[in-house]
Order: structure tokens, then sequence, then C-alpha cells
């Protein structure tokens, strides 16, 4: 254990598992009870007991676009905004964490 830094001799490495390509193929989909504010600068996602998200404009038309679907997937919204599945994917990882999407498995709704 270092005790200064000069006593550091290696960095900590941190390794993220999360496999962009892998979830951006599952299907999700928006949960209930979710409050959309347009802004000036896009817009804010809010649901009672979750911290409010904002968004720009982008991010904000996005989620407008995914609201009225059953599901969707990262893969479709990728393909379908022309943009990296791995910058959708962090930005649904985002919304899944803070429990604004959740996983659908045959048609039902699941938390992970």
């Amino acid at each position: 254990m270092a005790t200064s830094p000069e006593e550091v001799t290696q960095q900590p490495t941190f390794v993220d598992k999360f496999d962009s390509a892998k979830f951006a193929k599952q299907k999700m989909r928006m949960t209930e009870n979710l409050r959309f504010r347009e802004e000036k600068f896009g817009g804010v996602l809010m649901s009672y007991g979750k911290p409010p998200i904002f968004l720009n404009k982008d991010a904000f038309d996005v989620i407008l676009s995914l609201r009225d679907l059953s599901s969707f997937s990262g893969e479709e919204i990728a393909g379908s905004l022309r943009i990296s599945v791995n910058e959708v994917a962090g930005f649904l990882k985002n919304l899944r964490n803070k429990g604004y999407i959740k996983k659908v498995e045959r048609g039902v709704s699941v938390w992970e």
C-alpha cells in the first residue's frame, strides 16, 4: 500500500465490462409515468423518485420519438439516426441505470 504519491509505482486500471454491441441488441422500453419538459437547451426527463435528466435538443428529440414505442433497441436507434452504436448504447445504459428505461423480454418488461 502506498502512503505517498511518490510510492505509487503502477496506476490502477479500470476495466469497463460493458459490451455496447450486446447491450444495443436488447429490446427496451420507456418506464411508466415519465414527464417530459421542453426547454431552450433541449429538455428535462423526469419521473417521481428519480433524478431528473437534462438533455440537449438532439437527445431530447430522440427521447420524444421513443416514448410511444412499445419497444426499441440501440441498434434500431443508431441505424435510423446514423450514429455510432457505442454512443447510443452508452446513452441508453445511462437511462437504464437511472431507471428511465427497462429491458423487454418476450414482450414483458423486466428490471435488471
